[in-house]
């Protein structure tokens, strides 16, 4: 019996590495890209427009993960422990669509205020598409990991981020040639693209669901449950990525140039971070469907360890290399200080922690766990 039990624990130990193994290499070649045009971009615009696209890009970046009111986690975990519920939640997201993208674009107007407005033309109507295709990409994804379907979510992720940087470098290929200019108001078009697409893409290989069940609760019954479940989690999320990128819009208030030097390490150090948050879910799809939470917790403990050291080794690496990059793409400004530098490399280990075991424990039921860190 002991000898059945180590042989299952190996198995499912080979099968979560393996799943987590895909997901991480499909996303470092599209991860290598999103970093080249970011560069590019952050060359292309200046200290000063790059700023405000980091106002603008942070401001669409905390709508997109609270605008759903924590409907992708909650929708994950119903149909996870309760496939035959499938259909109900469907039909309760679409109902309440509209209002998460009324968040969204609400949530959007309130960040970008310290100006008086966003600061593009036609900004609302890419606030609008972005917002449409933001909640569209959120809510398909949810769906997606209760299904257990890993690969599908792995490639909205993938699309969203690929779509805008094929754009970005093509436009600045196309400066290059004198045909137009890469601006501020082409950089955030590229962002609304991205979830358009990838919420178009989300949307195509989502339905058909399941049809609806006879005993069935009604749409506000299911959206009381999704909600009761979705906005610990909306509120846990939103306080990790304000804790992130709060830092940007103080800045942006006194020095746009800084707050967009700012904006770059943030991304860089992102870069390895979107490794965890990529286990992460892995972590809360398996989570939402375990058959052993003891046995889940551990293998998720061991991975955390594995990532905390990684991120000290990046931590490092971003300490001698990120003061460089800042000089290449601003020559003429003054570099971020030596000392928020080292500040944001010794966070690296307590959020790589946070995004991973999190994950796990709130895939398992206990979102409000994550309120805590």
């Amino acid at each position: 019996m002991m000898e059945l039990n180590r042989m299952t624990d190996t198995l499912n130990r080979i099968g979560l590495f393996r799943t987590i193994l895909s997901v991480v290499a499909s996303r470092a070649g599209v991860k290598v890209a999103v970093l080249i045009s970011f560069l590019v971009l952050g060359r292309a615009l200046g200290a000063e427009a790059f700023g405000l696209y980091a106002v603008f890009s942070s401001s669409i970046y905390i709508a997109f993960q609270f605008a759903n009111f924590g409907m992708r986690q909650a929708g994950s975990h119903i149909i996870g422990q309760t496939p035959e519920r499938e259909g109900a939640v469907v039909r309760a997201l679409i109902s309440f669509f509209p209002i998460s993208v009324l968040a969204f674009v609400s949530l959007v107007w309130c960040l970008t205020q310290y100006r008086g407005s966003v600061p593009i033309d036609s900004g609302w109507l890419l606030v609008l598409l972005s917002g449409i295709g933001a909640v569209g990409v959120s809510y398909t994804q949810g769906i997606n990991l209760g299904r257990g379907q890993i690969g599908v979510f792995n490639l909205t992720e993938i699309i969203l981020q690929i779509v805008s940087s094929l754009i970005v470098l093509t436009f600045f290929a196309l400066s290059l040639m004198g045909l137009l200019e890469l601006d501020l108001h082409l950089a955030i078009w590229s962002l609304a693209v991205g979830f358009i697409a990838a919420g178009t893409f989300g949307v195509w290989r989502t339905f058909p669901t399941r049809p609806s069940q006879p005993d069935d609760p009604s749409v506000a019954g299911m959206l009381c449950a999704l909600l009761q479940y979705g906005w610990v989690y909306a509120v846990v999320l939103l306080l990790l990525t304000i804790n992130s990128r709060l830092a940007v819009f103080f800045l942006a208030g006194t020095d746009t140039a800084a707050a967009g030097q700012l904006f770059i390490a943030l991304r860089l150090s992102e870069a390895f971070l979107e490794i965890t948050s990529a286990v992460g879910l892995v972590l809360f799809s398996m989570g939402t469907r375990a058959q052993d939470p003891v046995m889940m917790l551990k293998q998720s403990a061991a991975l955390t360890r594995v990532l905390i050291l990684m991120a000290l080794f990046i931590g490092v690496i971003l300490v001698v290399i990120l003061p460089e990059i800042i000089r290449y793409l601003f020559p003429h400004a003054e570099t971020v200080g030596k000392v928020a530098i080292l500040l944001l490399a010794a966070t690296l280990p307590f959020t790589a922690f946070n995004r991973t075991i999190y994950q796990a424990i709130a895939g398992l039921g206990r979102p409000h766990v994550g309120g805590i860190g």
